[in-house]
């Protein structure tokens, strides 16, 4: 799964060189594999759950790959649509753990077979009226925010065995 920055935090160059990133590494896919792709908006659980788009690469082999390629197809369709959207309607906050939360509601953990990748490409800063990681009290010292940290975390076991990459995007500049 792949989360990608939609908010105004992140300049239009940075969003371009990132999405065409994620373009260039879509030939790794293979058959069998499922790439979902989720936008993080200013509220996940309103914003992001219809904006949630889901390719599944058939196991069934056609003529000259042209499943593949249909597939890379659609999956570029899906990544410009996403950035397109984020251009033009820029969110204005980052709701980054009910994003990671809605990520855990997409995995199947009842499959033991499934090998879950969680790919987050952000600025990695939670910024909700309920909680700001840059203003944030509760994350003045290590030990406050060890303690946030446990509290937030719920139910773990929806990550075990998943593996977790964050790429740090540059922040929109003041200036």
């Amino acid at each position: 799964m792949l989360i990608l920055e939609a908010t105004s935090s992140v300049t239009d160059d940075v969003r371009g060189e990132t999405h065409a990133a994620v373009e260039n590494s879509v030939g790794q896919l293979k058959r069998g594999d499922e790439f979902i792709l989720a936008p993080l908006t200013s509220d996940a659980p309103t914003e992001a759950a219809g904006r949630v788009l889901r390719l599944k690469i058939s196991n069934d082999r056609k003529a000259y790959d042209a499943d593949l390629k249909q597939a890379r197809a659609k999956l570029n369709d899906m990544l410009s649509k996403l950035r397109d959207d984020a251009v033009a309607r820029p969110y204005k906050h980052t709701d980054l753990l009910g994003t990671v939360r809605m990520a855990a509601e997409e995995r199947n953990i009842k499959d033991e077979r499934e090998r879950f990748a969680l790919i987050i490409l952000s600025d990695l800063l939670h910024d909700t009226s309920e909680l700001n990681f840059v203003t944030a009290r509760e994350l003045a010292s290590e030990e406050a925010a060890r303690k946030l940290a446990g509290k937030l975390a719920g139910d773990a076991k929806a990550y075990a065995g998943a593996r977790v990459f964050l790429g740090l995007l540059r922040l929109q500049s003041d200036d």
